[in-house]
């Protein structure tokens, strides 16, 4: 499993590179997952959204007006708010798991619905 990102699937301004880089991830995903398919192997990518942590805590703490900063940050997500960590967590465990044992070359936007607009 790899660890993508939202903006791997719909872009950012200003983020030409991250979103490069993390498109490509999600691809190379893909083609190993049929490459591995044979050997039993799945491969698929989380694409996070926004999620509460410390790193992610910077990105509008240090703005001139933070709250102002986090809401901007809030609208782009369809259900207007930041992912715990747990949530995250919890697909990752889900795509890891036996359950999810017929899924492999996806790239699972755990992102509040921010690409699917």
């Amino acid at each position: 499993m790899n660890l993508s990102s939202g903006a791997g699937l719909s872009p950012l301004p200003e983020r030409a590179a991250y979103c490069s880089a993390k498109a490509g991830l999600v691809m190379f995903s893909k083609s190993l997952a049929m490459e591995w398919a044979k050997d039993g192997i799945r491969v698929n990518a989380i694409c996070p959204g926004a999620v509460d942590t410390a790193l992610f805590r910077t990105s509008y703490e240090s703005h001139p007006d933070p709250d102002a900063r986090l809401e901007q940050i809030r609208a782009r997500y369809a259900l207007g708010r930041i992912a715990g960590p747990d949530e995250l967590a919890e697909a990752i465990v889900w795509l890891a798991s036996p359950a999810a044992s017929y899924v492999t070359g996806i790239a699972l936007a755990v992102d509040g619905g921010r690409t699917f607009h």
